[in-house]
């Protein structure tokens, strides 16, 4: 699939920590105003989840709701679900003013299961989509 990478754990990790955007606040209404976009974001990637989905959304979709500098979202998503559609849909959502933002997407095996084991994660950026080898088996990702 043209830019999506499948790279190992290791790497994935290195991907991630090395393209970190960490935003620094001069005032607290910058730091207000990052988390008002960081929160719009939020909503879209819901609103994103419940339009692909539908009722099985609130089930297969978990959204970290918490908020970091990092210009980075959180989702967890049940493998069923977890389609290059589903990710190009994410995907899209990254433009304008979210185009320095990236989503990572862990993928569970099950989130409608208590307990179910986490496969592994995808970083979806507005360019590219950086996959881990084990869950790109997962998913028929090559």
């Amino acid at each position: 699939m043209e830019n999506w990478h499948v790279v190992s754990e290791a790497k994935s990790d290195q991907l991630f920590n090395d393209d970190a955007m960490i935003a620094e606040f001069a005032t607290e209404a910058d730091e207000s105003a990052y988390e008002k976009r960081d929160s719009f974001l939020i909503v879209l990637i819901k609103r994103a989840c419940e339009k692909a989905l539908g009722s099985v959304a609130d089930i297969h979709v978990y959204h970290i709701e918490d908020w970091w500098p990092n210009h980075t979202r959180y989702v967890s998503v049940s493998a069923e679900y977890c389609t290059r559609e589903f990710v190009l849909m994410l995907q899209s959502l990254l433009t304008e003013e979210f185009s320095h933002y990236r989503i990572q997407l862990i993928v569970d095996s099950n989130l409608a299961v208590d307990e179910s084991p986490e496969l592994g994660a995808l970083t979806i950026y507005a360019d590219r989509v950086i996959v881990e080898d084990r869950v790109a088996k997962t998913l028929n990702i090559s």
